[in-house]
């Protein structure tokens, strides 16, 4: 009986130091599950393109001193050369937007996006009967415009715009009689990124 009751003072003072042992011991830091990185979207390469096209015959006498019409009386053009310089396919978007008053409604100046593939070293040019075509049939449109070609592509594209434009001789009535001196300026055109393209490039 006696060797019983020692074996049972052991066996509960041996649990007793094991459970000390335990609350000494440090909990462990549960180990934390690493976060997977999202996958970064591939940078869209995005040019905005400024365009001046049509006839601007309103002349500076029919505004009130300073104000002045948006550009001088004249014919203006716009030609936006696009070079894909790569040795594959570039699936580009395009659409333009037209600038006007900020107290007039935009509402139909905005054309959606029309996309297309540009071959391997080809190139094609945008013109201002291009970015009439990008609007609606029956968009009313006045006899000039301005805004911006925006074009979207993965790929780095070569863009330059060339400008062309020839003065208004006014008539005595203030119309535009005849168009004189002609002048042209080339402007290569620089990107910026966008966090992702449009739904024709995918």
């Amino acid at each position: 009986m006696k060797i019983y009751l020692m074996l049972v003072f052991v066996i509960v003072g041996f649990v007793a130091l094991i459970g000390q042992a335990q609350a000494a011991s440090p909990t462990p830091t549960p180990t934390k599950v690493a976060v997977p990185t999202p996958t970064p979207v591939p940078n869209v390469f995005l040019y905005s393109v400024k365009f001046l096209c049509g006839l601007q015959s309103v002349q500076s006498s029919q505004f009130k001193p300073p104000a002045e019409p948006q550009v001088k009386p004249g014919n203006y053009a716009t030609s936006i050369n696009v070079h894909n310089f790569h040795s594959s396919v570039a699936c580009l978007a395009k659409k333009a937007a037209i600038a006007g008053p900020e107290s007039v409604d935009i509402t139909g100046q905005i054309s959606a996006f029309r996309g297309f593939n540009l071959g391997p070293d080809a190139a094609f040019e945008i013109d201002c009967s291009d970015i009439v075509s990008l609007f609606p049939v029956g968009t009313g449109l006045p006899s000039f415009i301005e805004g911006f070609v925006e074009i979207q592509s993965r790929t780095q594209l070569s863009v330059t715009a060339v400008y062309t434009s020839q003065t208004c001789n006014t008539s005595s009535t203030g119309g535009c009689a005849s168009l004189g001196q002609l002048g042209i300026s080339v402007v290569p055109e620089s990107f910026f990124t966008a966090p992702k393209t449009s739904a024709v490039c995918p």
